[in-house]
Protein backbone atom coordinates (compact mmCIF):
# COMPACT_ATOMS: atom_id res chain seq x y z
CA UNK A 1 0.00 0.00 0.00
CA UNK A 2 1.31 3.53 -0.76
CA UNK A 3 1.88 5.11 1.86
CA UNK A 4 2.28 8.34 0.04
CA UNK A 5 -1.32 8.63 -0.66
CA UNK A 6 -2.60 8.59 2.59
CA UNK A 7 -0.69 11.27 4.36
CA UNK A 8 -2.89 14.10 6.24
CA UNK A 9 -2.12 17.14 3.80
CA UNK A 10 -1.83 20.48 6.33
CA UNK A 11 -1.58 24.01 4.31
CA UNK A 12 0.25 26.30 6.68
CA UNK A 13 0.57 30.10 6.19
CA UNK A 14 1.86 32.59 8.23
CA UNK A 15 0.45 36.52 8.15
CA UNK A 16 1.71 39.63 8.81
CA UNK A 17 1.36 43.27 8.13
CA UNK A 18 4.16 44.14 5.10
CA UNK A 19 4.83 47.45 6.33
CA UNK A 20 6.51 46.47 9.62
CA UNK A 21 9.07 44.57 7.51
CA UNK A 22 10.87 48.14 7.23
CA UNK A 23 9.63 49.45 10.68
CA UNK A 24 11.23 46.27 12.59
CA UNK A 25 14.70 45.01 11.53
CA UNK A 26 14.74 41.47 11.84
CA UNK A 27 11.12 40.74 12.41
CA UNK A 28 10.58 39.23 9.18
CA UNK A 29 13.07 36.54 9.26
CA UNK A 30 12.34 35.98 13.17
CA UNK A 31 8.49 35.56 12.35
CA UNK A 32 9.87 33.36 9.25
CA UNK A 33 12.03 31.29 11.68
CA UNK A 34 9.58 30.27 13.97
CA UNK A 35 6.71 29.69 11.27
CA UNK A 36 9.71 26.70 9.91
CA UNK A 37 9.71 25.60 13.17
CA UNK A 38 6.21 24.96 13.33
CA UNK A 39 6.36 23.37 10.16
CA UNK A 40 9.07 20.86 11.50
CA UNK A 41 6.88 20.07 15.06
CA UNK A 42 3.62 19.45 12.28
CA UNK A 43 5.28 17.52 9.38
CA UNK A 44 5.84 13.45 10.87
CA UNK A 45 4.11 10.25 10.52
CA UNK A 46 1.20 10.56 8.12
CA UNK A 47 1.43 14.50 7.53
CA UNK A 48 2.45 16.25 4.59
CA UNK A 49 3.17 20.11 5.52
CA UNK A 50 2.33 22.53 2.85
CA UNK A 51 4.17 25.77 4.07
CA UNK A 52 3.17 29.08 1.84
CA UNK A 53 5.42 30.79 3.95
CA UNK A 54 4.83 34.26 5.28
CA UNK A 55 1.51 35.66 3.38
CA UNK A 56 1.94 40.06 4.05
CA UNK A 57 0.16 40.88 0.45
CA UNK A 58 -2.70 39.96 -1.16
CA UNK A 59 -1.10 38.81 -4.36
CA UNK A 60 0.29 36.54 -2.26
CA UNK A 61 -2.79 35.14 -0.73
CA UNK A 62 -3.89 34.63 -4.21
CA UNK A 63 -0.98 32.19 -4.54
CA UNK A 64 -1.40 30.39 -1.19
CA UNK A 65 -4.88 30.22 -1.92
CA UNK A 66 -4.02 28.66 -5.50
CA UNK A 67 -1.01 26.48 -4.35
CA UNK A 68 -2.94 25.13 -1.44
CA UNK A 69 -5.77 24.01 -3.85
CA UNK A 70 -3.61 22.61 -6.12
CA UNK A 71 -2.13 20.62 -3.29
CA UNK A 72 -5.38 19.44 -2.37
CA UNK A 73 -4.90 19.76 1.30
CA UNK A 74 -6.67 18.32 4.45
CA UNK A 75 -6.84 21.50 6.41
CA UNK A 76 -5.10 25.05 6.87
CA UNK A 77 -3.34 25.93 10.12
CA UNK A 78 -3.07 29.77 9.81
CA UNK A 79 -0.05 31.22 11.74
CA UNK A 80 -0.88 34.43 13.22
CA UNK A 81 2.15 36.50 13.49
CA UNK A 82 1.50 39.86 13.78
CA UNK A 83 -1.31 41.91 12.66
CA UNK A 84 -2.34 41.45 9.23
CA UNK A 85 -5.30 42.94 6.98
CA UNK A 86 -8.19 40.21 6.23
CA UNK A 87 -7.10 40.55 2.39
CA UNK A 88 -4.53 38.53 3.01
CA UNK A 89 -6.59 35.75 4.83
CA UNK A 90 -9.63 35.58 3.43
CA UNK A 91 -8.48 34.83 -0.55
CA UNK A 92 -6.93 31.66 1.27
CA UNK A 93 -10.15 30.33 3.07
CA UNK A 94 -12.41 31.18 0.81
CA UNK A 95 -11.03 29.57 -2.11
CA UNK A 96 -10.40 26.12 -0.50
CA UNK A 97 -13.44 25.72 1.33
CA UNK A 98 -11.64 23.29 4.24
CA UNK A 99 -11.30 23.95 7.85
CA UNK A 100 -9.10 26.13 8.84
CA UNK A 101 -7.21 26.68 12.63
CA UNK A 102 -5.69 29.92 13.57
CA UNK A 103 -2.92 30.19 16.36
CA UNK A 104 0.24 32.19 17.50
CA UNK A 105 3.28 31.02 18.11
CA UNK A 106 3.20 30.50 21.98
CA UNK A 107 -0.38 28.56 21.57
CA UNK A 108 1.26 26.84 19.24
CA UNK A 109 3.89 25.28 21.57
CA UNK A 110 2.26 25.26 24.89
CA UNK A 111 -0.97 23.31 23.73
CA UNK A 112 0.84 21.00 21.83
CA UNK A 113 -1.38 20.90 18.57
Amino acid sequence: MNNEKHKLKIGLFGIGLETYWSQFKGLKQRLEGYQSEIANKIAGNNVQVVNAGLVDTIDKARDTADLFKKEDVSVIFLYVSTYALSATVLPVVQKNKTACCYFKYSTFFFHRL
